[in-house]
């Protein structure tokens, strides 16, 4: 039975995965299933005392360990980023500053924890893409969608909005024994994970909070309408060959992977390569590559070509 002050519109909004859903589905969702999982169903109850902050790139695992940190107990927000959290939770109506709800999250808890996950390149992109595909579609179709994005990569990681912002220095390497980083900066504690891992995040986290965090997966491709497709594609897809470039001389992806790990991965995606014509959608017809290099001295060990690269995706 419905509370008498269920309001529809609010329940879709404070529920992610609902948002296509009609006022009246959500209403039948609560009845049948919100209720037994203690869905919010209006802004008042919103509590914006997290302990735990899911804060990383889409498609990384942050919705696994979203649902893994809530069912195991705690008060868990799931975001991207800055931006992310203004665009797209509703928690930001009472509070548009994120730092201003991990600050009181900081005041109100012995300890707050804010959790990223680093995922390989390639795989992370044709994930994304199919996050926001939601039509049945030819394979020869979605490939070619595909060749329009993916020579473009994020060169950004969200924790670094955190360290930043409390002044904290980004990672620069990666203990891959313990197969986690951890930073604590007064009762704050930032632990960096690798989707890699996934299979071993419940023994991780357990040593980490020192308590047994059993994982619950969410969001997973094979629960998705498109499976078939993303199976496919992920078995077939042949990469840009100047991708391969791309990612050998990313940062983050050499910071994440051993150099044993790099060379496979390197190796396994060099024997699915390809010739495209590179497609740029923002670059400017005056843009001139060797001065965007000069002129950015944290880009001064790239290509021409991943210089356009780099401000096709972010510059």
């Amino acid at each position: 039975m419905l509370p008498e002050d269920f309001d529809p519109k609010s329940y879709i909004e404070l529920n992610d995965d609902l948002k296509h859903m009609t006022e009246f589905e959500a209403m039948s969702h609560y009845e049948n299933q919100g209720y037994l999982e203690n869905r919010l169903y209006k802004y008042s109850q919103i509590d914006l005392n997290y302990s735990v902050y899911i804060y990383c790139n889409g498609k990384s695992g942050s919705s696994t360990l979203t649902s893994t940190f809530l069912k195991n107990g705690y008060n868990t927000l799931h975001l991207h980023g800055i931006n992310t959290y203004k665009s797209f939770c509703p928690q930001s109506k009472l509070n548009s500053n994120i730092f201003d709800v991990i600050e009181n999250s900081l005041k109100n808890n012995e300890n707050v924890y804010i959790i990223d996950s680093y995922r390989n390149p390639i795989e992370r992109k044709l994930s994304s893409f199919f996050q926001n595909y939601d039509d049945n579609k030819s394979i020869d179709y979605i490939t070619e969608q595909i060749d329009k994005q993916i020579n473009f990569l994020e060169t950004y990681e969200a924790i670094n909005e955190v360290l930043q912002y409390f002044n904290l220095e980004p990672f620069t390497s990666f203990d891959f024994e313990k197969k986690y980083n951890l930073i604590k900066y007064k009762n704050l504690t930032i632990i960096k994970l690798r989707f890699n891992d996934i299979n071993e995040w419940g023994s991780i986290l357990s040593s980490i909070f020192k308590k047994d965090i059993v994982i619950y997966d969410d969001n997973l491709s094979k629960n998705k309408s498109y499976y078939n497709e993303y199976n496919t594609i992920k078995k077939t897809y042949k990469i840009p060959n100047l991708l391969l470039n791309i990612v050998a001389n990313d940062k983050y992806f050499k910071l994440y992977n051993t150099l044993e790990e790099q060379q496979q991965y390197l190796e396994y995606w060099k024997q699915r390569t390809r010739d495209i014509e590179l497609i740029f959608h923002n670059i400017p017809e005056d843009f001139d590559p060797k001065k965007y290099i000069e002129l950015n001295d944290d880009l001064k060990n790239m290509t021409e070509f991943e210089a356009m690269a780099h401000y096709e995706n972010q510059g």
